[in-house]
Parts: C-alpha cells; sequence; structure tokens
C-alpha cells in the first residue's frame, strides 16, 4: 500500500535579524524563492504526494503567493503566529517551532492519518530529485532525515503524525545553540 504523502514547506520572509549562516535576507528575494519552490512542488502534484502546506511564519503577507497558486484545494497557504527568539537558538529551533504550529494550525495536516508521511522542506529550496527521495524511503519509517555525523540536516525531513505527537511536538527546545 502507498503511503498518503504531503509536503510541508516551511518559509519565513521576514527573517530574525542575526540568525547564524543566513545567507538570502531580503523579503522580496526571499519570496521570488518560495514562490519558484512552490511553482515547482506545485507541477508534480500527484506523482507521490497529494498535498502542499505551505506555512510562514513571520507575519508576511501572503498576498503574493497567493496571486499565483490562487484558490487550489490541493495547496493551503498557512501564516501561522510570528515567533520571535534570540538569534543564538539558530535555524533549527525556527525550523521545528514552525513545523509544531503548522500541525497545529492547518487543516490539511489535522486531517492526515496517523501513518501518512509529511515531508518537511525548506521552503526556498527545490530538491530536484523529490519524487526519488520519497520513493526512496523505507516503507515503514516513521522518521527519516539525512543525518551527517552529530547533525541532522532539517532541509528535508518526513515523520508521520504519530511520531511527531509522540516524539518530535515541543523538541524545538533541545535544539537551542547556545
Amino acid at each position: 500500500m502507498t503511503a498518503h504523502n504531503v509536503l510541508l514547506l516551511t518559509a519565513t520572509i521576514f527573517p530574525p535579524n542575526n540568525v547564524p549562516d543566513l545567507v538570502v535576507l531580503d523579503p522580496e528575494l526571499r519570496t521570488f524563492q518560495y514562490i519558484q519552490a512552490l511553482k515547482f512542488y506545485s507541477a508534480r502534484l500527484g506523482k507521490v504526494y497529494q498535498r502542499i502546506v505551505f506555512a510562514e511564519n513571520s507575519g508576511a503577507s501572503l498576498e503574493p503567493i497567493s496571486r499565483v497558486f490562487g484558490r487550489n484545494r490541493l495547496i493551503e497557504l498557512l501564516s501561522v503566529e510570528p515567533i520571535s527568539y534570540p538569534s543564538n537558538y539558530g535555524k533549527g529551533y525556527g525550523e521545528m517551532k514552525l513545523v509544531d504550529d503548522a500541525m497545529q494550525s492547518s487543516e490539511i495536516l489535522s486531517q492526515l492519518p496517523p501513518s501518512a508521511v509529511i515531508w518537511k522542506l525548506t521552503g526556498r529550496y527545490r530538491v530536484l530529485n523529490i519524487c526519488q527521495v520519497i520513493r526512496a524511503r523505507p516503507q515503514f519509517a516513521e522518521l527519516y532525515l539525512d543525518k551527517r555525523g552529530a547533525w541532522m540536516d532539517m532541509r528535508v525531513i518526513a515523520f508521520t503524525p504519530r511520531l511527531h505527537e509522540q516524539y518530535l511536538r515541543g523538541c524545538c527546545s533541545s535544539l537551542i545553540d547556545v
């Protein structure tokens, strides 16, 4: 049986000041990159993933993105409560906090069966081989990620709603770079 796959594209159009290793700061450029990535992923809808949730956490207007994608029942544009945190917490903190907020606020994500697979992708990046990556996930893996030494690459992570509820919810506090 094929798993129900959903993409969760995380976005921060107005990133906090002084976040270490943050390269693109310009909100217009970031918005453009988010739109380009969303176009890329929406063109592949129905191949191995069925829905897309685009979740933004800086309070930016999603109107420029909404103008491009209109009303598409397979794509949810979600603005979650903006978060503010010290820059030394790092990008991982913000990413996982955004995942928690999206899991709580998204209509699409809240209606998934516990065994569905959510693919959290950094929303500005295009994973060119996303269909192959999804197909490569072992059938019963509830957590699938790229671990590099002691670190986990947060650009692509797959997890089930059940695993999020049991292990990932609230884990952002343990990712603080202090």
